[in-house]
């Protein structure tokens, strides 16, 4: 009996090519498309890509998909079945489809043209780059510049630690000494006896640690006044 030519019907190679997604049929590719009905809880905009950037990841991964984010349409001397290529093909058009459903009108025409989920990406990676380096540097200023002024020690710890998150965000390394010492800076002379303490054991503390001692001296002041 002759073998089937429908893409479905096809088996995958036993040792899987470089551009395998690991789907073995295009079955897996419609429970993808059903996977991928969602939208995520805001649109890319101009201020919000790192974020952005950090749901599509964790989506893409989730689903298995992070090689259409990695590498371009495999050329046609790849090796390739006819399954997985079909499948490559089918699965890639489904991502840039929920692409375009989670950019907003302010930023699609820059991707407009673009035939790929990695184009997509690379695009983006690109339009975006030069503003998260000059969002590190303010943000790495605001480390440097932020005081506890009339509020509690564990307000001021969150706030040192929202601009270490969204420094990470954007692909800066930032350790818990760093954070530490932005919690220190920004410390009046009342808290000097602790700051000295914490100073001398900052490259081995955890920010909570620090955050503990500081809390137990500020407790102490309030006691005190």
């Amino acid at each position: 009996m002759a073998e089937s030519s429908n893409p479905s019907s096809l088996a995958s190679p036993s040792a899987p090519s470089s551009y395998s997604l690991g789907l073995s049929s295009i079955s897996d590719v419609t429970a993808i498309a059903k996977a991928l009905n969602f939208t995520l809880p805001n649109k890319l905009s101009g201020d919000n890509y790192s974020y952005w950037k950090i749901q599509v990841k964790s989506a893409v991964r989730g689903l298995g998909l992070k090689l259409l984010l990695e590498k371009a349409p495999p050329p046609s001397t790849s090796d390739l079945t006819e399954l997985d290529r079909e499948i490559w093909v089918r699965t890639d058009h489904l991502l840039m489809v929920w692409f375009v459903t989670n950019i907003s009108d302010s930023v699609i025409g820059n991707v407009a043209d673009c035939k790929s989920s990695f184009e997509i990406w690379s695009v983006l990676e690109s339009l975006f780059a030069q503003a998260s380096m000059a969002r590190a540097l303010q943000l790495k200023q605001q480390l440097n510049t932020l005081k506890k002024v009339s509020i509690k020690i564990s307000e001021f710890v969150l706030k040192i630690k929202s601009v270490g998150s969204e420094l990470k965000s954007i692909g800066q390394v930032i350790t818990d000494s760093d954070l530490i010492q932005s919690v220190l800076n920004g410390l009046g002379h009342e808290f000097d006896p602790v700051v000295v303490l914490v100073s001398s054991q900052q490259s081995t503390m955890s920010l909570q640690d620090a955050q503990y001692l500081l809390m137990l001296h500020e407790q102490r002041i309030e006691r005190l006044n």
